[in-house]
């Protein structure tokens, strides 16, 4: 939509939140809201008079967002039909439409009837769409089976397929196997790197621990951005090692990222970095994320409403005529991240059983989102001591102690100097002879103590 929070008519919000049972105290307070909004613009020292905003909701009040969504309400229901083929994933005025069925124009053309029914939506709504912003994606995986260059064909515009879309900040790309995704993000990550490493030069840099601190707080979040869409948890219930995915191929970013931090050599390990560094393993990070995910959506009911609409396009296209085996190669109608159920047991199940094995039955009939949330975070560290056991100890390293936190606290009021030399030394790659002799690249030389 253009201008979504401007185009908001006050009368028409007041209609909707009486119909859809608001109580009449709230009713009335958001008319007050609205009513005799003022407001002036100043540019280069000089202000206009003041003058009046007959429609619209404040661009920066947090009660706008969730006024817009009772107010798009209707054209939500519109695009997500009881018996129709489509289904509408809606986040303020950032709406996407998804028709399936058995052949891409038959798709199309379903749209095309959803966008008529949204353009009489908005004539009695106030609001105006965007067309240079429509997008559209055919998702498949049987590439030979489908025309995957079916067009959308609006009244005065043609949208043609893209191969690569985003969607409320996570990429998708025609064949649901993330490597849009990957792509978009591997390119942000190379400013985000070049960035930190900017600020933790080795004599006049970030100390460590405020080093560590920005790759926790800003780069890592961007790199796990909609991790419960894209993250396939894997490997032994989270104790052995991503072996492939998403997790295994953005690992290389965290562990540019530790060395950065920790001012440590190349040949350090990525077990010693995470540890000295006291950092998750990222592959464990996403499945703690993906486990909150799933245990929030769980408590609030989401879970089951995402199986209903789930098992809901599955009955459809049964009725269709289309068989589970085609069902496979069209798009919604598994969550792309679906998870094992052995997983979801070992984790979620296993993280509470560890945390309240002490706790009375009473403890643990009050427990809340927090204490489970806080669980799951000591469900990570678990799982990592776990796989550091198993790891084989690399060649020089001089310690053989599990993660601990309280090594950060060796760091405390530290240069980035000494704290590389704490590292390196720890580690065993530092440079004299031991380590640089055992490198096939460094020609041997007496002179190196």
């Amino acid at each position: 939509m253009t201008g979504a929070y401007d185009k908001v008519l006050r009368e028409r919000m007041v209609h909707i939140l009486r119909r859809l049972g608001i109580p009449r105290d709230l009713v009335g307070w958001v008319a007050s809201f609205m009513t005799n909004r003022k407001s002036t613009i100043a540019f280069e020292g000089q202000e206009s008079d003041t003058f009046d905003i007959p429609a619209g909701i404040p661009q920066g009040s947090p009660l706008s967002p969730i006024l817009f969504l009772f107010y798009n309400e209707e054209l939500v229901r519109i695009c997500s039909r009881p018996g129709r083929p489509v289904v509408c994933i809606a986040f303020v005025d950032d709406v996407n439409v998804m028709a399936y069925g058995q052949s891409t124009e038959d798709n199309c053309r379903e749209l095309l009837r959803m966008h008529r029914a949204c353009e009489e939506w908005a004539a009695r709504h106030g609001a105006v769409f965007a067309p240079q912003k429509y997008e559209l994606m055919h998702f498949t995986r049987a590439r030979n089976q489908f025309n995957l260059q079916a067009e959308l064909r609006l009244p005065g515009q043609t949208i043609q397929p893209k191969q690569v879309m985003r969607v409320l900040g996570v990429w998708l790309d025609s064949r649901l196997r993330w490597k849009g995704h990957l792509d978009a993000v591997a390119g942000k990550m190379k400013t985000q790197v070049r960035a930190l490493s900017q600020t933790t030069q080795s004599t006049w840099g970030l100390p460590l621990r405020q080093a560590r601190m920005v790759y926790n707080m800003v780069i890592r979040p961007a790199l796990t951005y909609g991790a419960i869409a894209w993250h396939q948890p894997q490997g032994q219930g989270g104790t052995g090692p991503a072996k492939s995915g998403l997790a295994l191929k953005l690992t290389t970013v965290q562990n540019s990222c530790l060395r950065i931090v920790a001012g440590a050599y190349k040949r350090t390990p990525t077990s010693t970095l995470e540890a000295e560094t006291h950092t998750v393993p990222l592959d464990i990070h996403l499945d703690g994320l993906v486990a909150k995910a799933v245990n929030r959506m769980k408590a609030s009911g989401m879970a089951q409403q995402i199986e209903n609409a789930c098992a809901a396009i599955r009955t459809r296209l049964r009725h269709r005529g289309v068989t589970r085996g085609a069902q496979r190669h069209m798009g919604a109608v598994v969550h792309p991240a679906a998870l094992p159920v052995d997983w979801e047991q070992q984790w979620i199940q296993g993280a509470k059983e560890r945390a309240t094995a002490e706790m009375t039955p009473e403890q643990r009939a009050n427990l809340d989102q927090a204490s489970y949330n806080h669980w799951l975070k000591r469900e990570q560290l678990w799982r990592w001591v776990q796989r550091w056991k198993r790891r084989e100890p690399p060649w020089g390293e001089r310690h053989g102690r599990p993660p601990d936190k309280k090594i950060l606290k060796w760091h405390t009021g530290l240069r980035k100097a000494r704290s590389t030399i704490i590292i390196q030394l720890r580690s065993g790659k530092t440079g004299l002879a031991a380590f640089l002799n055992r490198c096939p690249e460094l020609p041997w030389t007496p002179r190196i103590p």
